[in-house]
C-alpha cells in the first residue's frame, strides 16, 4: 500500500480531536446526571429506612408506654407487691409472645425494691444505680433508651427503653434484642459492595452486618470510618459526601434518628455508579464505533491504490481455507465407499450412488479453487466492456450514505437508550419518594394500632375496669385525652346492661342497637379479629374520620366486647397535604377507592362531595396490578406520571402525582442534546466526505481497473460462496440418505461398519456447511426462533446419546446433573436450544483429553407460567487463556491455532452459540482455568406446557447402529368416544383420530355423552373437562353411579390444567388417566397404545410403503423438507393485521387450508357465541360466563388472535373466582375485541354460504385439540 498522505493524517485527526471533544462532553453530563439522580435515591433509600427503623422504636415505646399504664393503675388501686409482680411476669410473657422474642423482659423497680422476672440478683445489684432507671428518672417522664450492653441474665447483647411513673421514683423497663435492628442494617444496601452500620452518638456500634462488632468502640474496632464518623457527628443529618475508606473512594449516606443513633450507609462509588460507568463505557464505545466507520470510509478510497494481486491473494488464502476444512470428511467418504463397493454385491448401487455423490462434492471443491480465475476472467470480460476513464465516486458516494444511514441509526439507537436509562432511574427516584409517603402512612396506622392494643390489652388484663359504669367513663377519658387523634372511644357489648360504654358519656336512645353497627358486624366477622373502615368526613369538626375496632377476651379468653376508637386523620391528612406543590402532590384512597385528600377541591372529600377514583385520571395507576408508573393527563390537562403502593391490611392506597416534565425533562434535554452533537458529527462527517470524493474523482479513474477487481471479486465471492453451500448440500444429503438405505437393510457387519463410517463423516462435512450457513443467517439476521411443545426429557436424552460416543471414543466421563423438578414439557425453539448446547458439548470433547464432560441442567426459578433452566457445561481440557477470552466469539477464529490445528470445525460454533442465544433473550457465561477446565453455562426462560416435574433422569440409550425405523400407528379395530362442548375441537378431534385410521363418536356435552354409554361399549372415552350443565367430573359421577361402563372402557380426562397435582385430582375423581391439552399426537398414540387392547392395533414401517421409490425421490424429498412452507397472501394479510399465523398454522399442522376452514368455522359460529355470552354475562350466570369465556380463549388461540385470547383468560379467571368487578371492567374490550377480530377475518376471509356449509359439516379434517 502507498503512503498516506499528509492531508489525509489531518483529515483524521481532525475527526479523531472532534470525537474526543463529544465524548469527554457526552461522558461528563451522563456522570453528572447519574450521580444526581444517584444520590437523590440514596437519601431516599436511607430515609425510608430511617422511617422503617423509627417504626420500630415507636412500636416499642408504644407497648411500653402500654405496660407502664397498668402498672401505674394497679398501683393506684392497690399497694400489694404480689398483684403488681403478676402482672410484670404476664406481660413479660405476653411481650414475648407477641414480640416474637425480640422483647424478651418487662420489669420494674422503685427506691428499695425491683420486680425482675427471672432474675436471681447478686446481693450488691441494685435497680437504681443501673443506667436504665438513672437516665429514666433524668428524663422526668420521657421515655429513655440505653445504649446497647450485654445483659446480665442473658449474657447477649440488648438496649432497654424505660420511663418513669408520676409518682416520680418507679420505673418500668423493657428490654430488646438487636434482632430488628440487623434487619434494619439489612435493609441498608444499594449495591453488594456496601457496608451498613447503626452508631450511637458516642461512637459505639449498635448495628453491623458483622455482629461480633456489635458494642464496639467504632474508632477503636472500625479505625477505618473514623474520620467519615467525624464528618457525620460534625453535621448531623446532612448531605451525603465523598471520603477515602480502606484507599478506595466511598460515598457515604446517613441519617440521624429520633434517639440521637446514626445511621450511615458507605458505598463503593465503583459500585454506587455502576450504571453511569456503564453508561459512560456505553456512549465511548458507540461514539468510538462512529469514528471508526468514518475513518474505514475514509481509508476505502486509500485502499484503490492496493494492487489487485495483493487483493487476489487474500481470496486464495480465504478460499483454501474453507477447502481444507471440506476435504478431510469428503475424503473419508470417498476411501469407505470404495472399500463397500468392492465387499459387498448387496449394495454397489447404493455405494455407487454415493460415489457419485461424492463425486459431485469433489467438483464442486475443485470449483471453490477455480474461484480465483473466475473471478479473474469474467473481469478481464467487463474490463473490455467499460470505458477506462468511468468515474467511481458514485461508489463512494453510496458507501457515504450507507455511513450516514448508520449513524443516524447510531444517532437514534443511543439517543433512545440514553432517554430509557434516565427513565428508568427517574422512575425510581418516584418509587423512593412514594415508598418514604407510604412510610409515614404505615407509621401513623401502627400508631393508631397501637392505641388500640394498649386499651384492649388493659381491659382484658383488668376487666373489673369495665363493671362500674361511672368509672369506666372516668378511665376511658383520663387515656383518651392524652391522645388528641382520638374523638371517642368505647367498649360496646350487646349483652350487657350498658351495651356501650362511650368516654364522653353518651347513652344510645331505646331501640337502638350495637350489634348492628357496620364496624361491630365487621369486626365481629373479621378473621384477624379487628377491622379499619372506610373514612368519613365528620361535619362537626370538619375533620376525616375513622374507627378501628378490635374483639376484647378476658383472661380466660371470655368474651368482654368490641373496642371502638373513631380516630381523626387530621394528621396523615397534612402530612399529605404538605406534599402538594407545583410539581408533586401525593393523597390517599380509602378501601372502597374513595379520594379522601387532594389539592383538587372537587375530588376531597367532604360533607357534600365523595368522588371514586374510578371517575378521575389515576384509575389506570391504581387498578395497575405491578403498581409501576403510569402517564396520564391530570384533571388541569397536563401530562402527569403517578404511581400506588397498596396496604394489604387496610387496603388504603397511597398515590404519587409528578408532573411528566418534572420527572422527564433532565432526561429528555440530555437526549435531546446528545442527538444535536451527533448530528453535527454527521454533518461535519458528510462535508469532509464530500471533500473527499471530489480530491478522488481524479484518483479513481486513474485506479479504475483496480476498484472493479476489488468490487467485482467481492460481489463475486458472496455469490458464489452462498451457491456453493446449497449445492454442496445436496449431494451431501443424497449421500446421507443412500447410507441411512445401507444400515436399514444390510445385515453383513463390515458394510454396515463402512457406513457407519460414511456416516459420521458426511454428518462432520454437513455439520461445517451447517455452520457456515447458520453463521450467514445470524448476520444477516435471517435466523428465526419457532417455538414448540416439546419434552423435557427426550430432548435431554438426545444430546446425552449424540455426545456419549464421542467421549467414550476418547475415554472421557460423561458427567450428568438433571435437575428432577423440570416441568415435563415445555413450549420453546427445543432445536436451536439442542443446537446450542450440542455445540457447548462437542466443544468440551474436542478440547478435553482427559478427565470428564459434565452437562448440568437445573430449575433456576419457576412460576405458574414460566420456567428458567439454568444449562452449564463443564469440562477439565485445556482452558482459555484470559488474554484470549475477548477472541472467543470471534468468527473464523481459533484460540491457540497452532496447539489446536488437528480439531475440527471452522471457528464459527461459538458465535453461532452467542447469536442464537441473543435471539432467544440469553447470554453465555464463560469462566475457565488456562490448563485446568471452562465451564459454559447460560439462562433461558421457557413457558410451561406440563409443570409434572420429569423426575430422576434416566438415558434412553440409542439402539445400536441407529437401526431403529419409524413405526406408523395403525388402529384396527376400537370403540372411540370423544366428548367436548366446542364443535371446533370435535371436528379436529376427529381429524387427529383419522391419521390412525379409526373415527371416532363425538358429543357435544355430558348429557349426550351419557345417552351415547347407555346403548354402546366405548374401549376409550376422552372427556372434556369444563363443559356447560355438566362437567367433565359431574359427567363422569353420573357415568359411575349409572354403571355404564365397565373395567374394560378406559376415560382419560381432557385438561389444560397442567400443574403438579392435575393427575392426581383427575385419578382421585375416579378418571383412570389424563392428558393435556392441545394434546400431542405422540401422546395420543402412546395413550392409545397402553390403553386398547393388543390385537385392536398395529404398527407398520414407514419404508413399507416408500421402499420402492428411487434414489432420485428420496434425494428431493430429503430437499423439499428442509424447505418452509409458504404462506398465502391472505394469511400474510392476517399476520400484518396481528395474528399469529405461525401458532395458528403449526396447531393446523401446517394444513393452510384447514387454516382458512376453520377460520370460516370460527366466522360462522360468532353470533351464537356472542348472544349465548351475552345472555350469560346480562343475568350474572357467571359459572356459564366462564365456561363461554374459556372457549372464547381456546378457539381464538388456535386461530391466532392471542390479544383476544388473553383477554378471554382474564374473564374466565374473573368468572372463576366470582370477581364480578374485574368482569365488569372487561367484559366491553373483550366483546370490542372479538367483533374486531370478526371484522378483519370476514375482509380478508374469502366466505360465503355454501363454504359455510361445507366448513360446518366437513369433520374429516386433521388438527390438534384445541390450546385452552
Amino acid at each position: 500500500m502507498r503512503k498516506i498522505k499528509m492531508t489525509d493524517l489531518a483529515i483524521i485527526l481532525a475527526l479523531t480531536i472532534l470525537f474526543v471533544i463529544i465524548i469527554v462532553t457526552n461522558s461528563r453530563v451522563i456522570i453528572r446526571s447519574m450521580m444526581n439522580q444517584t444520590e437523590q435515591i440514596g437519601q431516599s433509600e436511607i430515609s425510608n429506612i430511617k422511617t422503617d427503623f423509627e417504626n420500630y422504636i415507636t412500636n416499642a415505646e408504644n407497648s411500653l408506654v402500654k405496660v407502664s399504664s397498668g402498672a401505674e393503675q394497679l398501683m393506684h388501686e392497690s399497694d400489694d407487691k404480689k398483684v403488681l409482680e403478676e402482672y410484670i411476669i404476664s406481660q413479660k410473657n405476653t411481650q414475648l409472645d407477641v414480640s416474637n422474642g425480640v422483647n424478651f423482659n418487662v420489669y420494674i423497680a422503685g427506691q428499695g425494691w425491683e420486680i425482675i422476672p427471672d432474675f436471681d440478683a447478686p446481693d450488691d445489684y441494685h435497680a437504681t444505680e443501673r443506667n436504665w432507671y438513672i437516665g429514666a428518672v433524668d428524663n422526668k417522664g420521657e421515655i429513655f433508651i440505653t445504649d446497647p450492653y450485654i445483659d446480665q441474665m442473658t449474657g447477649e447483647m440488648c438496649f432497654t427503653l424505660s420511663v418513669l411513673l408520676s409518682d416520680g421514683e418507679t420505673v418500668v423497663a423493657m428490654d430488646f434484642t438487636l434482632s430488628e435492628i440487623q434487619e434494619s442494617i439489612e435493609k441498608m444496601s444499594l449495591s453488594d459492595g456496601s457496608v451498613a452500620m447503626i452508631v450511637t452518638a458516642e461512637g459505639l456500634i449498635v448495628g453491623y452486618s458483622d455482629m461480633s462488632y456489635v458494642g464496639k468502640d467504632l474508632k477503636k474496632a472500625l479505625s477505618s470510618y473514623g474520620d467519615a464518623f467525624d464528618h457525620v457527628l460534625d453535621n448531623g443529618s446532612g448531605e451525603s459526601f465523598e471520603t477515602k475508606i480502606d484507599g478506595r473512594r466511598n460515598t457515604v449516606f446517613y441519617s440521624m434518628t429520633k434517639n440521637n443513633w446514626y445511621m450511615i450507609l458507605s458505598v463503593n462509588n465503583s459500585e454506587l455508579y455502576r450504571s453511569a460507568i456503564r453508561q459512560v463505557t456505553v456512549t465511548i464505545l458507540v461514539n468510538i464505533v462512529m469514528l471508526i466507520l468514518i475513518i474505514i470510509l475514509y481509508i476505502f478510497t486509500v485502499r484503490n491504490r492496493i494492487k489487485s494481486e495483493e487483493a487476489q491473494a487474500g481470496r486464495e488464502l480465504f478460499v483454501e481455507g474453507i477447502v481444507q476444512k471440506l476435504r478431510e470428511p469428503l475424503e473419508n467418504i470417498n476411501s469407505i465407499s470404495n472399500k463397500g463397493y468392492m465387499e459387498s454385491s448387496d449394495t454397489k448401487e447404493d455405494y455407487a450412488s454415493i460415489k457419485t455423490s461424492v463425486l459431485r462434492i469433489t467438483d464442486l471443491m475443485n470449483d471453490l479453487n477455480s474461484y480465483n480465475s473466475i473471478v479473474s476472467n469474467m473481469e478481464e470480460k467487463r474490463n473490455r466492456q467499460r470505458k477506462a476513464s468511468k468515474d467511481l465516486s458514485k461508489t463512494i458516494r453510496i458507501s457515504r450514505n450507507v455511513i450516514v444511514i448508520l449513524l443516524l441509526i447510531v444517532l437514534s439507537g443511543s439517543t433512545w437508550f440514553y432517554y430509557m436509562t434516565g427513565k428508568g432511574l427517574s422512575n425510581n427516584l418516584l418509587t423512593s419518594n412514594l415508598n418514604y409517603n407510604f412510610y409515614q402512612f404505615e407509621e401513623w396506622k401502627q400508631e393508631q394500632m397501637t392505641v388500640l392494643n394498649m386499651f384492649t390489652d388493659t381491659i382484658s388484663a383488668d376487666p373489673e375496669l369495665m363493671d362500674d359504669y361511672d368509672k369506666a367513663i372516668e378511665w376511658l377519658d383520663s387515656v383518651a385525652k392524652n391522645y388528641p387523634s382520638i374523638s371517642v372511644c368505647y367498649l360496646a357489648n350487646p349483652y350487657n346492661e350498658k351495651t356501650i360504654i362511650m368516654n364522653n358519656g353518651w347513652e344510645p336512645e331505646p331501640g337502638w342497637k350495637v350489634e348492628e353497627r357496620p364496624w361491630y358486624k365487621s369486626t365481629e366477622k373479621s378473621n384477624e379479629g379487628y377491622s379499619i373502615s372506610a373514612p368519613y368526613y365528620d361535619a362537626q369538626t370538619g375533620d376525616y374520620c375513622i374507627t378501628i375496632s378490635k374483639i376484647v377476651y378476658g383472661k380466660n379468653k371470655e368474651f368482654l366486647g368490641i373496642f371502638g376508637i373513631d380516630l381523626y386523620m387530621d394528621k396523615i391528612v397534612s402530612i399529605f397535604g404538605n406534599s402538594y406543590n407545583n410539581n408533586s402532590y401525593v393523597f390517599l384512597v380509602d378501601s372502597n377507592g374513595d379520594i379522601i385528600n387532594h389539592p383538587n377541591d372537587k375530588y376531597q372529600m367532604s360533607d357534600s362531595v365523595k368522588v371514586n377514583i374510578t371517575d378521575t385520571p389515576y384509575v389506570e395507576a391504581y387498578y395497575d396490578k405491578e403498581s409501576k408508573v403510569c402517564i396520564f393527563k391530570d384533571y388541569d390537562g397536563v401530562k402527569k406520571c403517578g404511581q400506588r403502593i397498596t396496604d394489604e391490611s387496610t387496603g388504603f392506597s397511597v398515590i404519587m402525582v409528578c408532573d411528566w416534565l418534572y420527572v422527564y425533562l433532565y432526561q429528555m434535554a440530555f437526549a435531546i442534546v446528545h442527538g444535536i452533537f451527533v448530528l453535527a458529527i454527521i454533518v461535519v462527517v458528510i462535508i469532509l466526505l464530500n471533500k473527499v470524493i471530489q480530491s478522488q474523482a481524479e484518483m479513481n479513474r486513474k485506479l479504475s481497473k483496480a476498484v472493479n477487481v476489488a468490487e467485482e471479486a467481492g460481489k463475486a465471492k458472496s455469490n458464489f460462496l452462498a451457491q456453493m453451500s446449497h449445492e454442496i448440500r445436496t449431494p451431501i444429503n443424497a449421500v446421507i440418505g443412500m447410507d441411512e438405505m445401507i444400515l436399514r437393510e444390510c445385515t453383513d457387519s463390515n458394510i454396515r461398519e463402512y457406513a457407519t463410517d460414511i456416516k459420521s463423516a458426511s454428518r462432520t462435512l454437513l455439520s461445517l456447511i451447517n455452520g457456515i450457513l447458520d453463521f450467514s443467517k445470524i448476520e444477516s439476521g435471517k435466523m428465526e426462533i419457532i417455538p414448540v411443545n416439546y419434552n423435557t426429557a427426550e430432548m435431554i436424552d438426545s444430546l446425552v446419546n449424540m455426545i456419549s460416543d464421542r467421549v467414550e471414543k476418547k475415554d472421557l466421563s460423561l458427567v450428568l446433573d438433571i435437575d428432577e423438578n423440570l416441568p415435563q414439557v415445555l413450549y420453546g425453539d427445543d432445536v436451536r436450544i439442542r443446537q446450542v448446547i450440542t455445540n457447548l458439548l462437542t466443544n468440551a470433547v474436542k478440547y478435553t483429553e482427559k478427565g470428564s464432560i459434565t452437562l448440568s441442567v437445573q430449575t433456576e426459578e419457576i412460576t405458574d407460567k414460566e420456567c428458567t433452566v439454568f444449562v452449564e457445561v463443564k469440562d477439565t481440557g485445556i482452558g482459555i487463556k484470559q488474554e484470549d477470552m475477548e477472541r472467543l466469539f470471534l468468527s473464523f477464529e481459533r484460540i491457540e491455532e497452532s496447539r489446536n490445528r488437528n480439531i475440527e470445525g471452522t471457528g464459527l460454533g461459538m458465535s453461532i452459540v452467542e447469536g442464537i442465544l441473543k435471539l432467544m433473550g440469553s447470554s453465555l457465561n464463560v469462566s475457565s482455568e488456562y490448563g485446568k477446565g471452562s465451564s459454559f453455562s447460560f439462562s433461558i426462560t421457557q413457558s410451561i406446557i406440563d409443570a409434572t416435574p420429569m423426575g430422576e433422569y434416566q438415558r434412553h440409550h440409542k439402539v445400536e447402529n441407529e437401526n431403529v425405523k419409524k413405526k406408523n400407528l395403525r388402529i384396527l379395530k376400537a370403540d372411540i368416544l370423544v366428548v367436548d362442548d366446542n364443535d371446533m375441537n370435535l371436528k379436529v378431534a376427529r381429524g387427529l383420530m383419522k391419521k390412525l385410521e379409526i373415527i371416532p363418536d363425538l358429543a357435544g356435552s355430558g348429557h349426550q355423552a351419557i345417552e351415547m354409554l347407555r346403548s354402546k361399549h366405548y374401549d376409550v372415552v376422552f372427556m372434556d373437562h369444563l363443559m356447560p350443565d355438566m362437567d367433565g367430573i359431574e359427567t363422569l359421577k353420573q357415568i359411575r353411579k349409572d354403571r355404564l361402563t365397565d373395567d374394560t372402557t378406559v376415560i382419560i380426562a381432557l385438561t389444560a390444567n397442567a400443574i403438579a397435582g392435575a393427575k392426581d385430582m383427575y385419578i382421585s375423581n375416579g378418571f383412570n388417566d389424563y392428558m393435556t391439552k392441545p394434546i400431542d399426537p405422540d401422546m395420543l398414540e402412546k395413550k392409545l397404545t397402553e390403553y386398547l387392547p393388543k390385537d385392536s392395533y398395529c404398527f407398520e414401517d414407514e419404508s413399507e410403503t416408500g421402499a420402492e421409490k428411487s434414489v432420485e425421490e428420496k434425494i428431493e424429498q430429503t430437499e423439499q423438507a428442509e424447505q418452509t412452507k409458504e404462506v398465502s397472501p391472505e394469511l400474510e394479510l392476517l399476520r400484518d393485521k396481528g395474528f399469529n399465523i405461525d401458532a395458528a398454522l403449526d396447531y393446523a399442522m401446517n394444513d393452510s387450508e384447514f387454516y382458512k376452514d376453520l377460520l370460516k368455522t370460527y366466522i360462522q359460529q360468532y353470533p351464537e357465541k356472542k348472544a349465548i355470552m351475552e345472555e350469560a354475562y346480562n343475568n350474572k350466570k357467571w359459572k356459564e360466563y366462564m365456561v363461554q369465556a374459556h372457549s372464547l380463549k381456546s378457539t381464538s388461540r388456535t386461530i391466532g388472535a392471542d390479544e383476544l385470547s388473553k383477554l378471554a383468560m382474564i374473564q374466565e379467571g374473573a368468572a372463576q373466582n366470582d370477581d364480578e368487578e374485574t368482569i365488569i371492567n372487561g367484559y366491553a374490550s373483550l366483546i370490542e375485541e372479538y367483533e374486531k377480530v370478526i371484522n378483519i377475518l370476514s375482509e380478508i376471509i374469502d366466505i360465503d354460504d355454501s363454504s359455510i356449509e361445507e366448513a360446518a359439516s366437513d369433520d374429516d379434517e386433521i388438527l390438534e385439540f384445541f390450546p385452552e
